[in-house]
C-alpha cells in the first residue's frame, strides 16, 4: 500500500511539475529568443554538472549507507552537511577564479557566477535532506514541499514575464528561489525531531562514502554526459541560437519520462525492504518495468504525432527543432529501460556496474556527436542520443537479465500481474 501511494503521489508530483516547467519554458524561451536561451542553457548545464555531481559521490550514497550499512542520519548529516559546504565555496572560488583570468565569457558578469555557486551549495544540502523522506519511503510528505516549492517558482517566472524582467540572471534566481525552499521545508519538517546539528565530521565514515560513492560519482556523471554533452559541442560547432532551439528540445523531451522518473524513488525504497536474491523482488521489479515502458512507448507515439504543434507554443523562431525533438522523443523509450535498471542494480551494490554500462554508452555518445554534429546539426546531436540510449538500454536489459536469472521470454511474459499494474498506473490519470 505504502509503494502504490508513493508512486500515485510520485505521478501527481511529476504531471504538475512538467506542467509547470512547460509552461515556464514557454515562457522563457519567449522572453529571450533563441540567442539568450542558449546563453542561458550553456550556464545552466555547467552549474547543473557541478550540483549533480561536485559532491564526489557524497549524496548518491546517502540512502544506501543509511538503510544498508546501518549508519545514523543525523551523524551523516553532521559529515556531510559542513563538507558539501566547504565544497560549494571551492567551486565559488573557481568560478571567480576562471573569471578574473578571462576564462569565462563576458556575457557572464560577476554576479551571475556568484548566483550559481549559492545554487549549487543550496542543491548539495536539499538532495542531503531530502534522502530521509526516500529511505524511509515518506514520498507523500516530501512530494508536498516538492510542488509547494515549484509552484512558487513558476509564479517568480510568470511574473518577471509580465514585467520584462526575466533574462538569464533573474531565471537563474527563480530556481534559486525553488531549491532555498525545498531546503527550508525539508530541515524544518524533517521526521527525526532528535537531531542536533553539529560542524562534527566523522573521517571514517567519510572516507567510507567517498571510496563507495566513487563508483556512483562516475555513474552520473557519465549519464549527464550523455543527457547534456551534446548542447557543449552544440555551443562550439553551432552557436548559442542552435544551442537554444536544440535546449528547447531536449526540455520537452524530457517530459516524456515521468513515468519512470517517479517511480524510482517509491521503487527503491520498495526494493531496499527485500533481501538480495528474492525472487518475489524481482517479479515485482519486471512487473513494475514493463508496465512503465509500456506507458512510455505510448507517450512516445502521441508526442512524435504532435511534435509540430508542441513546438509552435514556443514560437516560430523553434521550429527548426521539430525534426530533433521527434528523434529526441523516440530516444525516451529507450532510456526508460535504464531509469528503472540502475535503481535495481544500485539496491543490490552493483554501482561499479552502472558505471562501466553507462561509461560505455557516454563514449559512444561523444564520439557520435563529434561525428554527426559538423554534419547534420542539431539532428546529429539528436541520432547520438538515439543510439547512444538503445546501446545503454540493451546493456540494461542483459544485465538485469543476469542478475535476475530470468530468461528474456520469461521477463518479457505479459502476465495478469502486469495488466493490474498498467491499469493502476494508467487510473492514476484519470
Amino acid at each position: 500500500m505504502v509503494f502504490k501511494d508513493n508512486v500515485k503521489s510520485n505521478l501527481f508530483t511529476r504531471v504538475m511539475i512538467f506542467t509547470m516547467a512547460f509552461v515556464s519554458s514557454i515562457l522563457t524561451a519567449r522572453a529571450l529568443g533563441p540567442e539568450q536561451k542558449g546563453v542561458l542553457s550553456f550556464a545552466w548545464t555547467g552549474f547543473m554538472l557541478i550540483a549533480s555531481f561536485g559532491h564526489l559521490g557524497l549524496n548518491n550514497v546517502i540512502i544506501y549507507f543509511h538503510a544498508r550499512r546501518h549508519h545514523p542520519y543525523s551523524e551523516m548529516i553532521q559529515t556531510n552537511g559542513p563538507v558539501l559546504f566547504f565544497m560549494a565555496l571551492c567551486y565559488g572560488g573557481v568560478f571567480l577564479g576562471l573569471k578574473a583570468v578571462g576564462l569565462i565569457p563576458s556575457v557572464y558578469t560577476w554576479g551571475f557566477l556568484v548566483l550559481g555557486a549559492v545554487f549549487v551549495e543550496m542543491h548539495f544540502q536539499m538532495v542531503l535532506f531530502r534522502a530521509f523522506y526516500i529511505a524511509k519511503q515518506n514520498l507523500v510528505q516530501m512530494n508536498r514541499y516538492v510542488l509547494t516549492a515549484e509552484a512558487i517558482g513558476l509564479l517568480s517566472i510568470a511574473g518577471l514575464f509580465a514585467t520584462n524582467r526575466l533574462t538569464p540572471f533573474t531565471w537563474v534566481a527563480a530556481m534559486c528561489l525553488v531549491i532555498l525552499i525545498q531546503l527550508v521545508l525539508f530541515t524544518l519538517n524533517n521526521p527525526p525531531a532528535g537531531i542536533k546539528l553539529k560542524f562534527l565530521v566523522d573521517r571514517g565514515l567519510l572516507k567510507g562514502e567517498l571510496t563507495y560513492g566513487f563508483h556512483a560519482l562516475l555513474t552520473g556523471l557519465f549519464l549527464f554526459l550523455i543527457f547534456r554533452s551534446d548542447q557543449f559541442f552544440i555551443y562550439y560547432f553551432l552557436g548559442d541560437e542552435s544551442l537554444g532551439v536544440y535546449s528547447v528540445a531536449v526540455a520537452i523531451a524530457g517530459c516524456f519520462l515521468f513515468v519512470p522518473q517517479s517511480i524510482t524513488t517509491a521503487l527503491a525504497g520498495r526494493l531496499y525492504a527485500h533481501e538480495d536474491r528474492d525472487s518475489e523482488k524481482y517479479r515485482f521489479f519486471f512487473r513494475t518495468l514493463k508496465a512503465s515502458s509500456g506507458i512510455c512507448l505510448l507517450m512516445a507515439a502521441v508526442g512524435v504525432s504532435f511534435s509540430h504543434w508542441i513546438i509552435a507554443l514556443y514560437g516560430d523562431a523553434f521550429s527548426p527543432g521539430i525534426q530533433a525533438l521527434r528523434i529526441l522523443i523516440i530516444s525516451t523509450v529507450f532510456l526508460s529501460f535504464n531509469e528503472l535498471a540502475n535503481v535495481l542494480f544500485f539496491t543490490e551494490g552493483k554501482i561499479r556496474l552502472c558505471m562501466v554500462l553507462s561509461g560505455i554508452a557516454c563514449c559512444s555518445n561523444l564520439a557520435l556527436n563529434t561525428l554527426l554534429i559538423p554534419v547534420w546539426g542539431i539532428e546529429g546531436a539528436a541520432v547520438a542520443s538515439l543510439v547512444s540510449y538503445a546501446i545503454l538500454g540493451g546493456m540494461s536489459w542483459t544485465f538485469m537479465l543476469k542478475c535476475s536469472h530470468l530468461t528474456l521470454k520469461k521477463a518479457l511474459l505479459a502476465d495478469s500481474s502486469l495488466w493490474a499494474e498498467l491499469n493502476a498506473l494508467i487510473k492514476l490519470f484519470k
